[in-house]
């Protein structure tokens, strides 16, 4: 039996930055990863001399002050893992068909822009921005436990209108009550993917607080993923945390509401004083034997379809790619095509996601000279996948085959023509491959859903058992800098008295 005063379940960026902190007080650490490496969603995988990040593309808090760059500072490592900004002056593109418009950086800004592509709609464009400042700042205050409720109200009472009016309500409802309609509400609406819902089921506060994070920051690491993982893996082993790979606990014993040990797959044990669960805590739930409660009985969001490619021999300036995502709309009906995608597999009308990693980092980084990287993400439902590669394996890689064809047809017809002959390395992901690269239920981009359910009764960090806590992106919020903010929330409340600092 292996004894630690801490053993952390999942090597995600959740479970590796508690660890890290934790381990730098002098406790007896260890980090438990089923997978072959450290990382979880971002962790990076290498094909040919191509670099890519599994399902990370982008992140906001890493600015000066931001939660990323506190925790850096915290571990000593803000001098070596550094980020590069994406393109000020749209860092993401929304494309609908042939229509372009560039998402600056700097909310005001953003509003600007709009004012000037769409004065017919000036009063809608402010309504919802002066809607989006009072729901962020209400957000911030209630959320701020050191202000009483009714000192937030007295100071803010047009907030608190808006607030209740407006910050559990679905997007699409607020602007259709608006009247915002055709490229003006697909621009807005267009980053639903970050959040892995329809305009449908995302609460107009998600939205509005997604769009006021990537404004705010939109970076990535100057030198990859894989060298900011590595890094902190560097750190983990400096402060002798105990990292085991190809380990998958199946099993957690528990006895007086306290958790004991955690067993893997050879049957071989692992006790401490404290758990730290990186996993969804459904799946926890499962592996302590523990029917969930109602305050987990909780939805994920849809999955996803992940491209990933090398090209050769191409500049991605030429094509209107580079250091800018892009957000690709056949039409203005996003809710209807994303759910023909969900419903029926028909990715005739698929919006796609579409980063160039290698033109965010610093030259030759993530592939060969004269070469580049890029990712194309489509949304997927798990369960249809699952059931189609359950009935019949053959059907299930044929459509596979169909869908990855599909979307490079459209990257032929829209972005690079004749695109198949500049491909050096591709790889393709189901949302199964995804769920069994990184553990997780339905393949869900975000874990669960982030909508009133999450805004109203969220899951938190303690769990039933005394000794057992979450962190992960279903314990606060998706995104690298929430997943941190958690870890570091969580270790901070536990080591009150003998809190690490930098």
């Amino acid at each position: 039996m292996n004894k630690y005063d801490c053993i952390v379940i999942g090597g995600g960026w959740g479970g590796m930055a508690f660890a890290l902190l934790n381990a730098m007080t002098g406790k007896k650490t260890a980090i438990i990863e089923r997978h072959d490496r450290l990382g979880g969603y971002g962790h990076c995988f290498e094909k040919s001399g191509y670099r890519f990040c599994a399902n990370m593309h982008y992140f906001f808090e890493t600015q000066p002050g931001g939660t990323v760059d506190k925790f850096l500072k915290r571990i000593k490592l803000d001098q070596e893992v550094t980020f590069n900004c994406l393109d000020k002056d749209g860092f993401d593109v929304i494309r609908v068909n042939d229509f372009s418009f560039k998402i600056p950086s700097g909310i005001a800004n953003y509003q600007q822009k709009l004012l000037q592509q769409f004065p017919e709609n000036t009063d809608a464009i402010n309504r919802i921005f002066i809607i989006r400042e009072h729901l962020e700042a209400f957000a911030n205050s209630f959320f701020d436990k050191n202000i009483p409720l009714w000192k937030i109200t007295k100071e803010h009472p047009s907030e608190l209108i808006d607030f209740i009016r407006y910050s559990l309500r679905s997007s699409c409802s607020i602007l259709d009550n608006l009247n915002i309609h055709d490229h003006l509400r697909t621009i807005l609406l267009s980053r639903l993917g970050n959040l892995g819902l329809t305009s449908k089921d995302a609460p107009l506060l998600m939205l509005l607080l997604e769009m006021t994070s990537y404004t705010n920051c939109a970076a990535y690491p100057a030198k990859g993923m894989h060298h900011f993982i590595n890094k902190v893996s560097d750190r983990l082993k400096e402060y002798n945390v105990d990292i085991f790979l190809n380990t998958e606990i199946v099993n957690i014993k528990h006895q007086q509401h306290r958790a004991i040990s955690a067993t893997d797959q050879n049957g071989n044990e692992f006790n401490a004083d404290m758990f730290v669960s990186d996993m969804d805590p459904q799946m926890t739930f499962e592996l302590c034997n523990i029917p969930p409660t109602k305050k987990y009985d909780y939805q994920y969001t849809y999955s996803c379809f992940s491209l990933f490619l090398g090209l050769k021999n191409i500049k991605l300036s030429d094509y209107s790619l580079g250091n800018f995502n892009v957000w690709y709309y056949p039409d203005d009906n996003l809710d209807e095509d994303c759910e023909l995608v969900l419903r029926d597999l028909d990715y005739s009308k698929s919006y796609l996601f579409i980063s160039t990693p290698s033109a965010h980092v610093d030259p030759g980084v993530l592939s060969p000279e004269g070469s580049q990287t890029m990712q194309v993400v489509v949304p997927a439902s798990y369960e249809a996948i699952v059931k189609l590669y359950n009935d019949s394996p053959s059907d299930y890689a044929a459509i596979k085959e169909k869908i990855k064809n599909e979307i490079l047809d459209t990257l032929s017809a829209k972005f690079i023509p004749d695109i198949r002959q500049y491909i050096d390395v591709i790889e393709f992901w189901s949302p199964l491959d995804l769920s069994n690269k990184v553990k997780t239920p339905c393949g869900a981009l975000y874990g669960m859903r982030p909508d009133v359910r999450k805004l109203v009764w969220p899951v938190g960090h303690n769990s039933p058992l005394k000794n057992l806590y979450f962190v992960g992106a279903t314990s606060s919020y998706a995104g690298l800098g929430p997943v941190i903010n958690g870890a570091m929330k969580l270790f901070d409340e536990l080591h009150s008295e003998n809190r690490v600092t930098s």
